[in-house]
């Protein structure tokens, strides 16, 4: 039976996809607890990538495994690929933020000039977020107040209460500090997203809604990777937490029946 090697998106520590783990439970499931608990000096996505590496490398030699990443975890998998291709035996990256070539010109000349946070309003929201309240109940109702949360499953909404946020003082805080969160957005890459053809069956699961990548987006990722094979999920950006038994179903049928019609 496959390893699944699981990336989180930014700011959702692993633990908080564990409703979509209990579809998969012939499978072993590991994953790094949590990217960006820490500042980082130097290179951010070297710095995430290595971690991921070293993670998978605890493994005996002759395994491989199969990467699946959420956004941020997304580019982390193939990033590790680049570095390990020996080590894995498919990627399924999902919704992850690789842009057409004149988003990714503007996101550069915005760097260039420290206003790159104008076009990701995820970073804006990231670095305004609360991250401190008196108890989990506090928090658990202010969250449930957010839009990001509306259309999650409520035992998606319980897992990020409890994993997401880490007991502080006489409270709670963000298990992943916002300010790191802010600095991994505002570090999306745009260059270098395609090293060396990808010579594992590999696949892209985005969501139909086009929240965080429109169809250009979508097409011009499919003309970088024409080895990827595209698949179309009901949904926003969020779509591990809003349908996770769905989702499940879709990677069973992509590790188990690789020529299958994945169509829903």
């Amino acid at each position: 039976m496959s390893i699944l090697q699981f990336s989180h998106a930014n700011g959702l520590p692993a633990a908080c996809y564990n409703r979509l783990f209990s579809f998969l439970p012939t499978y072993k499931i590991r994953y790094v607890s949590s990217f960006g608990t820490q500042r980082v000096e130097g290179s951010l996505w070297e710095t995430l990538t290595s971690a991921l590496v070293q993670h998978i490398d605890l493994l005996p030699p002759q395994e491989k495994v199969v990467g699946i990443g959420h956004s941020m975890g997304g580019i982390l998998s193939l990033y590790a690929y680049y570095q390990v291709p020996h080590r894995f035996e498919k990627i399924i990256l999902m919704d992850a933020p690789i842009f057409r070539p004149a988003k990714r010109f503007c996101l550069e000349f915005l760097q260039f000039l420290r206003l790159k946070h104008l076009l990701i309003p995820t970073a804006r929201k990231a670095r305004r977020r609360q991250d401190y309240w008196s108890s989990r109940r506090e928090a658990a109702e202010y969250l449930a107040l957010r839009p990001f949360f509306h259309s999650w499953e409520a035992s998606c909404f319980a897992d990020y209460v409890e994993h997401a946020l880490i007991a502080r003082g006489n409270g709670v805080n963000l298990r992943i500090p916002r300010e790191i969160e802010y600095q991994i957005f505002l570090s999306l890459p745009t260059r270098r997203l395609r090293k060396d053809k990808i010579r594992v069956p590999s696949y892209y699961i985005y969501a139909d809604s086009h929240q965080s990548l429109s169809d250009s987006d979508i097409q011009a990722c499919q003309k970088l990777f024409p080895e990827i094979t595209f698949l179309p999920f009901p949904g926003g950006h969020m779509f591990p937490m809003e349908n996770p038994e769905k989702l499940a179903e879709l990677l069973k049928k992509i590790l188990e029946k690789p020529n299958d019609d994945y169509g829903f």
